[in-house]
């Protein structure tokens, strides 16, 4: 008997922690939504980390996108109908992956701008790598439905980097760390007046959620893993 649901395919890897995370979401999120056991059929990829990262480093454009597209060429081989990138980072270049496969790839910065708007958010924190936190692919989405995005200075961004690399990355989690990432937020909150926080890195929730801090937390990962299971249905 064939699914009756279009088969979610993964780009994962960047890195396995949050990749591992996503597909344990998925699952329990369908159990949560459909109370059965009729999963989606799922195929994930799991690129190198460590290919990833180097040319991220390079900034070598055209290897990197070749890298991806080439990730999600292989979901569609092995049967996906779509295609959800578990990573933020990768976003910076989404046109150019989309326009270079010929299925459909879900943009987590489309499905988080949504979600900002239907809280009522105007000022958001944004964290995650530093590319993420330097680009204009956030921004440029929130400021076209009147959104403000803020980064952190630079101190505090290196910091954000440096924990998402050499700790979450590799599923490691300090309470130290946790406590300084926790005290920059509400800081800024502060600061900035700001009214949500983008955890625009989908390891970030491994360490910081909801319950930390006193402003609505998106949580990219979680409303990327809603958005794959809408479009399945």
């Amino acid at each position: 008997m064939r699914n009756r649901y279009k088969t979610i395919g993964i780009l994962g890897g960047m890195g396995p922690a949050s990749t591992m995370k996503f597909y344990e979401k998925l699952i329990k999120r369908y159990i949560e939504i459909k109370k059965d056991y009729h999963f989606p059929e799922i195929v994930i990829v799991s690129l190198s980390f460590g290919k990833i990262r180097k040319l991220q480093a390079e900034e070598n454009k055209r290897p990197y996108i070749d890298e991806l597209v080439r990730g999600i060429r292989l979901l569609k081989t092995a049967g996906a109908h779509f295609a959800v990138i578990a990573s933020n980072t990768p976003h910076m270049y989404y046109n150019e992956i989309q326009s270079s496969v010929d299925f459909p790839v879900l943009s987590i910065v489309k499905s988080v701008v949504s979600e900002a708007q239907k809280h009522g958010l105007k000022r958001l924190l944004l964290l995650g790598t530093m590319l993420t936190m330097k680009g204009s692919f956030y921004k440029n989405e929130l400021k076209k439905r009147g959104i403000l995005t803020i980064v952190p200075g630079k101190e505090d961004s290196c910091f954000i980097d440096r924990i998402i690399y050499e700790e979450l990355i590799q599923n490691v989690i300090k309470e130290t760390t946790r406590k300084r990432l926790v005290a920059i937020v509400n800081r800024l909150i502060k600061e900035k007046g700001i009214d949500g926080v983008i955890l625009g890195c989908t390891e970030l929730p491994l360490i910081l959620t909801q319950d930390m801090v006193e402003v609505s937390v998106l949580d990219t990962l979680d409303i990327h893993v809603n958005a794959a299971l809408d479009f399945s249905f």
